[in-house]
């Protein structure tokens, strides 16, 4: 029996109420009631599960609680903890730190060949490192995993106020991807990275990937996995993080780095940055490798591009970024033709704050914002009718985001055409940053959960996002 069921039938009892009564308030007939206390049934009307559940007037802590053991029976815990997990990744994005502040003093590297304590060892990391980025080309390269906080915590405060730093990183990543506990990791592993990639906006942090099992790989019994390399020095640590051995002989150093480049060349590149305008435009146009039913989007707003939007290109682009406005007219026409002759559908996912936003400040998240100026009124309208109309035409699905369940970060889009193919899109203003994720077991997680989140508790319905749209353009 589930912890659902065996919650539910104690929840039951303590309300009193009968299971006529629950039947007539959730829509489920007397027997299936039964049938969900007794663990042998699993409802899939999540609507008429949260009658249910609301009708034994718990407290807060007790409702959440139920309703997270009823996903967990549905789904399968393992599932349910992947897709949470999934969205704390996303919404992880909301809270970036805006860091300003670091040292810009030489560090004084003591003249030492070995530490034996966490303090000591952070101590000649921070050294090493800020001492690299104050050099004209400055070079770290690092196998290192995401226990090491302190050197991740490290790293953005370093590439927020250094132009000039290159850091290559290798990183072991589980290569069971059918394993959830292996993708778990995968996941975590990315989300402390992303604060780094997200710190720098001329691809100066390289992270290459390989497979292995790294518990057994990473295990005590590897007495220094991790290093740390700079111009003028090897810092080898332990497993444990709390001893290091370090040198500045410069046959070590080069030794380190022949092992280091014997290393990544069996390594992958886990990401490919996009740029500004043309390689952004260009990729809009890349078409899949493979025929495909339906491209996946998921944002602060609606997928627009695919709308009839040709008449407000050249009426809002900047006057100096004409070849621009010409290239959208060309993805627009393309695009529109795609989705015509492949009779493939759009499905979009998208927030009231996003909504909001664009109804208040006419700010089209998906383009680049320096190309073009606000949209008017009226054509904000404009945008939110054509979409209404693809929608109920059919061919274009779009999905509200729960503000309940789930807090979108305003300036972050994720695409997918195919489980290889997922970019990541981090817009504030004056500091953007464009990826392709190239590594499949995140890629494929990703694609994975856009193609079931319509299905989840994170959205309304068709009828309940159609009603929202239509009552803003009122």
């Amino acid at each position: 029996m589930t912890d659902f069921a065996k919650s539910l039938e104690k929840y039951i009892y303590r309300s009193t109420l009968t299971e006529s009564q629950l039947a007539k308030i959730s829509g489920f007939n007397r027997s299936y009631i039964a049938l969900i206390k007794n663990g042998q049934r699993v409802p899939a009307d999540m609507e008429k599960v949260r009658r249910l559940i609301t009708a034994l007037n718990l407290s807060p802590y007790e409702y959440d609680t139920l309703w997270k053991e009823y996903l967990k029976a549905r789904y399968g815990e393992e599932n349910f903890e992947l897709q949470s997990q999934i969205v704390n990744f996303i919404e992880g994005f909301e809270h970036q730190p805006r860091i300003s502040i670091m040292s810009n003093y030489q560090h004084e590297i003591p003249d030492i060949k070995s530490v034996n304590n966490r303090m000591d060892l952070d101590y000649m990391v921070k050294a090493v490192v800020e001492n690299e980025a104050l050099r004209e080309n400055g070079k770290l390269r690092l196998i290192v995993q995401s226990d090491f906080e302190f050197l991740f915590n490290l790293l953005p405060c370093v590439y927020r106020n250094s132009s000039r730093l290159t850091i290559e990183h290798i990183v072991c990543l589980e290569g069971g991807m059918a394993e959830n506990k292996g993708l778990l990791y995968n996941l975590k592993f990315f989300g402390k990275m992303i604060p780094i990639i997200l710190s720098e906006k001329e691809s100066r942090y390289h992270i290459d990937y390989y497979y292995d099992k790294v518990t057994s790989h990473f295990a005590s019994s590897v007495l220094m996995p991790y290093v740390v390399i700079s111009s003028d020095c090897v810092i080898n640590i332990s497993v444990d993080l709390n001893h290091a051995l370090i040198s500045k002989d410069v046959d070590v150093i080069g030794l380190y780095n022949l092992l280091f480049d014997l290393r990544k060349r069996e390594c992958r590149p886990m990401l490919h940055s996009i740029g500004e305008n043309d390689e952004y435009l260009e990729l809009c146009q890349e078409k899949p490798k493979e025929p495909v039913e339906a491209v996946y989007s998921i944002g602060s707003q609606p997928c627009f591009g695919l709308l009839d939007i040709e008449s407000m290109i050249f009426k809002y682009i900047n006057r100096d970024r004409i070849e621009a406005a010409y290239q959208f007219q060309k993805l627009i026409q393309e695009n529109k033709r795609f989705v015509s002759d492949e009779k493939m559908s759009i499905i979009s996912y998208f927030s009231k704050v996003g909504l909001k936003s664009l109804m208040e400040d006419g700010i089209v998240k998906e383009v680049p914002r320096e190309l073009y100026t606000a949209l008017e009124v009226e054509d904000r309208k404009k945008l939110i009718e054509m979409l209404i109309e693809a929608i109920e035409a059919g061919w274009y699905t779009a999905f509200l985001l729960d503000d309940n369940c789930i807090s979108y970060p305003e300036n972050l889009i994720i695409t997918a055409k195919e489980m290889t193919s997922v970019n990541i899109f981090y817009l504030p203003e004056n500091n953007e940053s464009r990826f392709a994720l190239q590594e499949q077991s995140l890629s494929k997680m990703i694609y994975d959960f856009l193609v079931d989140f319509g299905k989840s508790t994170y959205v309304l319905s068709k009828e309940e996002t159609l009603k929202y749209l239509k009552k803003i353009i009122r």
